[in-house]
């Protein structure tokens, strides 16, 4: 949700390592509320995983989503992350 005191910001890293692709998407807005009081995030969050269910059946890959509320020192929320890994496919060595 955005913030109604502040503009809103988005920020898109990308990351790899040896075994994942780390994608993380955080916003300065107001932070998540429950599912149960959002149906709308709660029918899209299952659509995601169903989708990374199907991804990892046709790619034999493993895909994962987290999303959590960002807070500062003192507790309060300055906005909400959503992190995607992506397992990177492991291909077999040439057995020559």
């Amino acid at each position: 949700m955005p913030s109604e005191q502040k503009k809103g910001k988005i920020n898109i890293q990308i990351l790899s390592d040896q075994n994942n692709i780390l994608i993380s998407v955080e916003d300065n807005g107001r932070g998540l509320t429950t599912l149960s009081e959002n149906s709308g995030l709660n029918h899209s969050l299952e659509n995601i995983k169903a989708r990374f269910e199907q991804l990892e059946k046709m790619r034999l890959q493993g895909f994962s989503l987290k999303i959590s509320n960002k807070t500062n020192r003192m507790g309060k929320i300055i906005g909400t992350q959503a992190l995607v890994i992506i397992k990177k496919k492991t291909v077999p060595p040439d057995s020559h």
